[in-house]
């Protein structure tokens, strides 16, 4: 799993439109309730419940709150000691040997799409730790990777957002330098829904009761 990462300037404003505190109030609170290092922060609202999901880190533990993004109430969810091993110390080691930061890499991705940060967190590929980092836009959401050395960005790939925030259908670019990238086009079917019905009832006579197009 990848290491989720708090940066109070980036996260300063409203998460989402349906919060009524900010980002930077919901570290404050959560700080409040348990004094550490914040490790780990995203916006949800699972449950049509908006809220910040925390983690927090100590010397000997790890612990995730909960802060209600309209009522401000706080709350411990899960407590866990922390090893002198493992996957969060790993990723914190890596995070403070990055040559390109945290803002460095948010900055790189909101050149190529035009929308506010969703969530970041440090991973590990093949060949090293990069960023996985999502955009949000009022109708679309983007996803990049991006090298946490060199500032490459090794994936851009974005999707259409339902009325209810699900991601839809998405198109993707994949590239090796952190400037722009270029989108692929959308097939589009070449002849129409009723022709392709048409040309169905030519062949086998009789009642169409389901037409879909898709293009696996």
């Amino acid at each position: 799993g990848g290491f989720l990462l708090a940066q109070s300037g980036l996260l300063s404003g409203n998460a989402e439109k349906q919060s009524t505190i900010t980002a930077a109030e919901a570290k404050e609170i959560a700080l409040d309730l348990y004094p550490g290092t914040i490790v780990s922060f995203e916006f949800d609202h699972d449950d049509r419940k908006p809220h910040y999901d925390i983690e927090i880190t100590s010397e000997t533990e790890k612990v995730d709150i909960e802060v209600d993004a309209v009522s401000s109430k706080a709350v411990i969810t899960e407590r866990e000691a922390i090893g002198h091993n493992g996957d969060d110390k790993d990723h914190a080691t890596a995070l403070k040997n990055a040559k390109i930061s945290q803002d460095d890499a948010i900055a790189i991705a909101m050149k190529q799409f035009n929308g506010k940060l969703h969530e970041i967190d440090i991973d590990e590929d093949d060949n090293g730790f990069i960023y996985d980092i999502e955009l949000r836009s009022a109708t679309e959401k983007a996803e990049f990777e991006i090298d946490t050395q060199t500032g490459e960005v090794l994936k851009f790939e974005t999707e259409k957002l339902t009325n209810n925030g699900a991601a839809g259908s998405h198109h993707h670019a994949n590239n090796n330098t952190n400037g722009s990238a270029n989108n692929q086009s959308s097939t589009q079917p070449v002849i129409s829904l009723d022709q392709a019905k048409q040309i169905a009832l030519s062949k086998a006579a009789g009642t169409v009761v389901k037409a879909e197009y898709d293009k696996d």
